[in-house]
């Protein structure tokens, strides 16, 4: 509900509602990891910070500071998955989606979101799994997250 709520605002106020949602995510992780549960979460607060840069919601300062403020207070994935397609591809599939939540299409928008999840992978390190589904089905991107999932828990098992 929180999500849906979120998304009924603009600018700074969308951002500042996201970041609501993902830091009740965050506490639901905690959670679950303290009764040993794993936790899926799609659209993390890497993406919420990507996309208010992306959308000129807030400066690059502004979304540093905001970054580093959620590492140091969010829940951390152990595993991150960050999928990614060309620009051509995006504007094919937000098409197909017909949403009524509007995506901007534009190239600008496409290369500040590549620039700054880019940037935050980067600190993220190596939890970050980069995978370019240009040329890959849903069934393939579902496989390939399903595999990575299953490397993780294994190397957990194994320490």
């Amino acid at each position: 509900q929180k999500i849906l709520f979120a998304r009924t605002f603009k600018g700074i106020s969308q951002t500042l509602h996201f970041l609501n949602y993902n830091a009740a995510c965050s506490r639901i992780m905690s959670d679950n990891a303290k009764a040993n549960i794993n936790s899926i979460t799609i659209r993390y607060w890497p993406s919420t910070l990507t996309a208010a840069f992306a959308d000129k919601n807030l400066s690059e300062v502004d979304c540093d500071s905001l970054v580093d403020i959620c590492i140091s207070t969010f829940t951390m994935p152990d595993l991150v998955v960050f999928l990614e397609c060309d620009y051509n591809e995006r504007i094919h599939r937000i098409a197909l989606r017909n949403s009524p939540i509007f995506d901007d299409k534009s190239i600008e928008r496409a290369e500040r979101y590549t620039y700054y999840s880019n940037k935050i992978m980067d600190k993220l390190g190596d939890t970050v799994h980069k995978i370019n589904t240009t040329d890959k089905s849903r069934e393939d991107d579902e496989n390939i997250v399903r595999v990575l999932i299953n490397q993780k828990a294994f190397n957990d098992r194994i320490g």
